[in-house]
């Protein structure tokens, strides 16, 4: 299911970059000039350390200036050169700026301040402008990504993504690279409804393309959602949220004379989702306690702080005051409103050991001139049953995801292997997310594609991940050893396999 990759609206774009610098995803705008190294007499690389080049700092009569190999990627040529001790800088040798006119890029900044925006990435690089080679390499791929996607083919993005380029990574104007591939869409099928007879086939192309540029990035991005999730899956958390008092309430000559009746009852809302049951109908009073009541409700939130989608996007707690008798009456008056997001209670619990209370003035409508709310937030456990449903869900989203993989290669021809590993995440692969959700038969079908549960990462390999997990124990204690057990069997078959063709050979 890939509803949340599509959802979500493409932001307006915005300014991105004046001539001469770059705009790193997702981060503020940053002088590129191989000028700055050299004006500095090379000491703009102080502060970094001698080994992060491979050599110790020499004086400088001595420093050899050190050329790398010209490295061409679509429209983009660059040579790499550095001093030992210094920033890395190089130079675009050719111009990367396409002639269509949907690649505009900003212009620079004029007198009052203001500049032009882009349909375009900010990446784009023209003749003669500055790189600083001094970035992270994912940064770097993250640049490369985004110009593959607006002028590349989906042979350099595919290339990219096996290299480990991060697919979530936005950039200046908080669009990611399947937001530019979105768009660029758009515009073909738009240039498609008025093109001639001549021009509609390269037209065509061009939205085939595209297209399989949209699939490659769903796939990763699905992929690399549904990893996250295996990897921090004991790392759930679980709130019960109760009402405890209203206090200080005053309501206003327009909610006094209002025609609903004189009660009142609380209406309770996570992310946008009415709750049952509501709050029990009261008395309007100035002050109510409510802790002491027999059918008090309490709710749950549940969140993972290690994984922001789960608490930020506009997750939020909400509690509607409301005077009336019920929420089927059309005759109710909302008084205000208690709202908190989600990743403040978040913050709120990180260092509490049981409950914390968090009294919130309320947002007042015309029926309400004043009034205030305290509710309580305490920790509770979650159940094995919620676990395993999380287990289950990322098996049949990765094993959907092999099954994209497949289809894709099958269409276009391309041989990569599906135990898609991601480089922007600890190098962890589908074969580790199986093993985290104690997948025995994902497991299994990674295997007979070939998976290599030798393969390093942050982690460790499959093998040791499953020897940390199973000393864990817990509920899939079970399954994680019989995976152990078929990861053992499976790389003694390859060893000797392996030993068998070096005899033959010899």
């Amino acid at each position: 299911d890939m509803d949340h990759v599509d959802s979500d609206p493409v932001p307006k774009t915005s300014a991105v970059r004046t001539e001469g610098s770059f705009i790193d995803a997702g981060e503020a705008p940053r002088s590129c000039t191989a000028s700055n190294t050299a004006a500095a007499g090379g000491k703009s690389g102080a502060k970094r350390s001698h080994a992060e080049f491979g050599s110790l700092l020499l004086p400088p009569e001595r420093q050899r200036r050190k050329v790398g190999k010209k490295v061409s990627f679509s429209h983009i040529h660059e040579t790499r050169e550095y001093i030992p001790g210094t920033s890395a800088t190089g130079n675009v040798l050719d111009d990367a700026t396409s002639s269509s006119a949907s690649n505009r890029l900003t212009e620079p900044e004029n007198e009052t301040g203001s500049s032009t925006t882009t349909d375009a990435p900010d990446v784009h690089l023209q003749k003669g402008a500055a790189l600083d080679m001094d970035v992270p390499i994912n940064q770097r791929r993250s640049r490369k990504l985004f110009e593959a996607c607006w002028n590349g083919t989906y042979k350099d993005v595919l290339r990219l993504l096996r290299e480990g380029a991060p697919v979530s990574k936005k950039d200046g104007n908080n669009l990611s690279p399947y937001d530019y591939v979105k768009k660029k869409i758009s515009e073909i099928e738009k240039e498609l409804q008025d093109a001639s007879p001549s021009t509609k086939p390269a037209i065509e192309e061009k939205l085939i393309d595209f297209g399989r540029k949209s699939i490659l990035l769903k796939i990763w991005i699905h992929v690399e959602h549904n990893i996250s999730l295996a990897q921090h899956i004991l790392d759930w958390q679980n709130i019960r949220i109760a009402a405890d008092s209203i206090n200080g309430l005053e309501l206003t000559p327009t909610g006094k004379s209002h025609p609903s009746s004189n009660f009142l009852f609380c209406v309770m809302i996570l992310e946008n989702r009415h709750c049952e049951p509501t709050m029990p109908v009261l008395p309007i009073s100035k002050n109510i306690d409510m802790t002491m009541l027999e059918n008090r409700p309490s709710y749950l939130l549940t969140y993972n702080p290690h994984l922001p989608f789960s608490y930020t996007e506009g997750r939020e707690v909400r509690v509607d005051l409301v005077k009336g008798t019920s929420r089927a009456s059309a005759n109710n008056a909302r008084l205000g409103t208690w709202i908190e997001s989600v990743e403040f209670l978040k913050n709120l619990m990180v260092d509490s050991s049981d409950e914390e209370v968090l009294t919130r003035d309320l947002q007042c409508s015309e029926y309400l001139e004043a009034g205030s709310m305290t509710l309580s937030f305490k920790r509770a456990p979650l159940d094995d049953a919620f676990f395993r449903s999380k287990r289950e869900e990322i098996g049949k989203r990765l094993h959907v995801a092999l099954d994209w993989i497949q289809s894709f290669k099958e269409d276009t021809g391309e041989q990569f292997h599906p135990n898609i590993s991601l480089g922007s995440n600890g190098d962890l692969s589908i074969l580790h997310a199986a093993i985290y959700s104690a997948d025995s038969k994902l497991v299994s079908r990674l295997l007979a594609l070939g998976a290599d549960p030798t393969a390093a990462s942050a982690v460790g390999t499959a093998e040791n991940l499953c020897v940390n997990l199973a000393s864990q124990g817990g509920d899939t204690g079970p399954a994680i050893e019989s995976i152990m057990h078929r990861l053992k069997k499976y790389i003694s078959s390859q060893h000797g396999t392996n030993k068998d063709v070096d005899t033959a050979t010899r």
